[in-house]
């Protein structure tokens, strides 16, 4: 089991406080389930964006996408995913995860640069958000042993 990350961009101004409540309250939430779908072009609602939540694994190729959107784009936070039903596609399983590797359509198959896409929501017992949660919270263990939180 792999621990995946997301990274939460401030594109509105709402504040890092406000997004971390949010990410506390729901979880991570597609845009189709946060009410922005009006906000995508055409081609992205085509291409599905909006009914996925996008993540970045741990290999060389996604920790480089990760960190260039965690220094490049304001203020961020990042998310840490230890969920057991994140799967890649694999010889035998198609996985939960689809490749979110820059062609056009909707993500599948294996991600080239470390990106992935889940479809629908990952709820919050399954994430480890920067600034809120801590090592030291009760139940951490349990977390990182992919059980989520308690």
């Amino acid at each position: 089991m792999a621990i995946y990350y997301h990274v939460v961009i401030d594109k509105t101004n709402q504040g890092l406080a406000h997004l971390r409540n949010q990410l506390d309250l729901h979880g991570l939430m597609t845009a189709e389930q946060r009410g922005l779908t009006h906000q995508f072009p055409p081609v992205m609602i085509a291409m599905q964006h909006h009914q996925h939540v996008f993540l970045w694994d741990d290999r060389p190729a996604g920790v480089r996408g990760r960190q260039g959107l965690e220094n490049g784009v304001g203020e961020t936070i990042t998310v840490k995913v230890n969920w057991p039903e994140l799967t890649e596609p694999g010889l035998v399983f198609a996985g939960t995860l689809a490749g979110d590797s820059g062609h056009v359509g909707p993500p599948h198959g294996t991600s080239t640069n470390g990106a992935w896409a889940y479809k629908g929501s990952i709820a919050r017992q399954w994430l480890f958000i920067d600034g809120v949660d801590s090592p030291n919270d009760p139940g951490f263990n349990d977390w990182v042993a992919g059980k989520g939180w308690p």
